[in-house]
């Protein structure tokens, strides 16, 4: 990990733009301002009414500060060859917290954060669906509020939007798309308004399942011929239905009508394929696939995260999501996703803590115990830089069986939340369902 130097706040003059995130000088887990940010006089004083004094930032840039290096406009756009205007990737504000381990109190804020989105999503759905008037501005501020979540811990992030939820109702679904396909658009590089746009599309995407479709969902049959017909109409109806909510941008409505679309053209409601099918929904529907895929159903459990990796692997290779798209996807939570356990060639659990971008098979892991059951001592292991010790597979808890005490009671100090599903369907992935064969470890072209 790159080292650290601490400085005052009075070391920081606005106008100037960070060459690094900075965090707290009292509580170094704790984000302040991320890479980017243009200092102004209102963040100078926020800072101090907070009483923070000092920061710590990369000894690398600590040296720029104050003699004008990084004094610029605020970098919302850059020109690029041609003089055209292009604007700055979303990426550009992320950074890695000093300490690899989650910290406990930014779990609770974001957890916190997410549950009050819900009950405001909720909301949304409610009066959307019984025509009420809905404006807009309650759908981004969701959107916003999450970019903030990214920016303080992304991984982290990350983690708890993948994670099902008991008892998981329909908007709540929506929500956990919503935050992992504004992962995967920063990590690919796109920019702050077109992440917020991404996620507005994916909350409402399901605005357009009334009742009636909601009990197909969940049926445990197959559906017949004409009840398809009408899940098919579903981005029809939610598209109705956002036209009376003119302050929501086209591309996020653009996108809740392309969800279901799949790169071959097979998915609907016009079967469109490849560059006809906006960026953002290629990310919306991917998210919202690897989302319906690790969360229960009626008619099956729930896949385990490495698992609908598997499956996206062989569905890319079929044609059905945008290659690119699915390569930001194992850059965002890793080919063995964030808190997941592993097996590691020296004989040890772990639990994967942070991912690689570079190197998306060898994540950060945190040991739990030893596979015959004893203790291990904890520790953290960054993968990318032990090439002897490397991940042998993912492991399903309910394997480790003969040592469930140890594992669960080390996994229990490790994180407080309960291993959950959701209750709703998403009826067209039931060909993947079909399958017993992973035939993962073919190999994959996504470059």
């Amino acid at each position: 990990m790159a080292s650290h130097t601490k400085l005052n706040l009075s070391d920081l003059q606005p106008g100037i733009i960070l060459p690094a995130a900075i965090f707290d000088g009292g509580n170094s887990q704790l984000l302040l301002l991320g890479k980017g940010t243009r200092i102004t006089a209102q963040n100078l004083q926020r800072l101090s009414d907070r009483g923070i004094s000092s920061f710590f930032i990369d000894s690398s840039v600590s040296h720029v500060l104050g003699r004008g290096e990084t004094r610029a406009a605020k970098p919302k756009a850059e020109a690029n060859r041609n003089g055209t205007t292009v604007r700055a990737p979303l990426m550009s504000r992320i950074s890695k917290p000093l300490q690899t381990a989650y910290s406990p109190d930014t779990t609770r804020k974001i957890e916190a954060r997410s549950k009050d989105q819900t009950e405001k999503l909720g909301k949304v759905y409610k009066s959307l669906q019984g025509h009420e008037k809905v404006h807009g501005a309650a759908v981004k501020s969701i959107s916003v509020d999450s970019v903030e979540d990214m920016v303080i811990d992304m991984d982290l992030y990350v983690k708890l939007a993948i994670h099902p939820k008991a008892n998981e109702p329909l908007h709540q679904h929506c929500l956990r798309v919503s935050q992992l396909a504004m992962s995967i658009a920063t990590v690919m590089g796109f920019s702050q308004d077109d992440v917020i746009n991404l996620g507005i599309g994916c909350l409402i995407s399901r605005a357009g399942i009334n009742e009636t479709i909601g009990e197909l969902m969940l049926s445990n049959r197959r559906l017949s011929e004409i009840e398809m017909l009408e899940v098919r109409k579903i981005p029809t109806r939610t598209f109705a239905l956002l036209e009376a909510v003119p302050d929501i941008p086209f591309i996020a409505k653009q996108v809740a009508f392309q969800i279901f679309e799949r790169f071959n053209g097979t998915g609907y409601p016009r079967g469109r394929s490849g560059a006809q099918l906006h960026p953002m929904a290629r990310i919306a529907s991917l998210a919202d696939v690897y989302v319906a895929m690790t969360s229960h159903r009626p008619h099956r459990a729930a896949f385990t995260p490495y698992k609908a990796i598997e499956v996206l692997l062989r569905q890319a290779r079929e044609g059905l999501f945008d290659p690119q798209t699915l390569r930001g996807l194992l850059q965002t939570v890793s080919l063995f996703p964030l808190g997941s356990i592993v097996l590691l060639s020296n004989d040890t659990y772990a639990r994967v803590l942070r991912n690689s971008p570079e190197a998306y098979d060898r994540p950060t892991v945190q040991v739990i115990c030893r596979v015959d059951g004893g203790i291990a001592s904890e520790s953290i292991v960054d993968l990318a830089h032990y090439d002897l010790l490397r991940i042998v597979r993912a492991i399903d808890e309910r394997e480790v069986v003969p040592f469930e005490l140890s594992l669960m009671s080390t996994l229990h100090r490790l994180e407080s939340e309960p291993v959950a599903a959701a209750d709703n369907e998403d009826l067209e992935w039931s060909a993947w369902e079909s399958s017993n064969e992973s035939d993962a470890s073919k190999s994959v072209n996504i470059a």
